[in-house]
């Protein structure tokens, strides 16, 4: 490591963290000394790590290094300009309380390294043609070795991030509710109509929303328990289970109605506006 001149009294270093093609996330560091010395150090994380994750720890890690520079035995007193482009990272530092175990790593070690010198921590644009910030993102998108291999201290290891344990837990609870969907006794229609939709992003808190004069008829056709023929044939064994909008030969279910029948709008909601639905029957 090159050490400082005693004129060298401001420090410059340039952080960032990025994610790479494969997934995978990064951080790069790089401290310019002078003119013409300068440290770099960059490191490549599995895709459970988030990027700001990395920006923090690419902070952690700029502060680490310029703690044992400035730990030579001198009498000046240095400046230090650390450079992030991540303002979420400079407004959990700028928080009173935090309980992010990054967080609180980064807060210790500058703490340590601003004990005996003077450090700032400064945003600066992403992108914007600094060469200081363009060389650590390009640190940062350098695929390494395994992070876990690289370092043998288990406290300089970077912690899973909390979102990787909710999509974990949120995946065994959606399997473990599709196994409960498959496996449940009900209406073969209301699985008919639900499952295509189950492979979407939908909040049911949404129907709730609904007005009752909506939700009312929107619950029997799901449900199949309804005055539509074919159920009406089940009940009495009279009436025609023939759909009575198109005259074709199909059952008058609500699966037909919404995917088949070819006189029937399930989206034109004015047929649901009734408190029944009485209002599918043919005009």
């Amino acid at each position: 490591m090159t050490p400082l001149e005693p004129r060298d009294y401001i420090i410059t270093t340039y952080t960032d963290g990025s994610k790479h093609k494969d997934d995978s996330t990064g951080y790069g560091v790089i401290i310019f000394l002078d003119k013409e010395h300068y440290i770099t150090e960059n490191y490549t994380f599995s895709n459970h790590h988030t990027v700001f994750q990395c920006e923090a720890h690419a902070l952690y890690r700029a502060s680490k290094i310029l703690t044992d520079i400035l730990s030579i035995p001198d009498s000046v007193e240095y400046r230090a300009i650390i450079y992030t482009d991540s303002q979420a990272l400079i407004k959990s530092l700028q928080k009173s309380h935090t309980s992010n175990k990054t967080i609180l790593m980064v807060h210790n070690a500058l703490n340590s390294l601003s004990a005996s010198n003077l450090i700032s921590v400064e945003w600066i644009p992403g992108h914007c043609g600094q060469d200081g910030n363009e060389t650590a993102d390009k640190l940062a998108n350098i695929r390494t070795p395994s992070y876990s291999q690289s370092l043998t201290e288990e406290k300089d290891k970077l912690p899973l991030p909390q979102s990787f344990f909710k999509r974990k837990i949120a995946e065994h609870i959606n399997r473990k509710l599709n196994k409960r969907w498959q496996d449940c006794n009900i209406s073969k229609i209301t699985k008919q109509l639900i499952s295509p939709i189950l492979n979407y992003n939908l909040n049911g808190q949404h129907l709730f929303k609904l007005n009752t004069d909506i939700l009312r008829p929107l619950t029997r056709l799901i449900t199949g328990h309804n005055n539509l023929n074919h159920f009406q044939n089940k009940l009495d064994g009279t009436t025609s289970s023939t759909c009575s909008f198109c005259n074709e030969h199909f059952h008058e279910t609500a699966l037909h109605l919404k995917c088949t029948c070819i006189r029937f709008d399930l989206l034109d909601l004015r047929r649901l506006q009734r408190p029944s639905v009485d209002a599918l029957s043919p005009q």
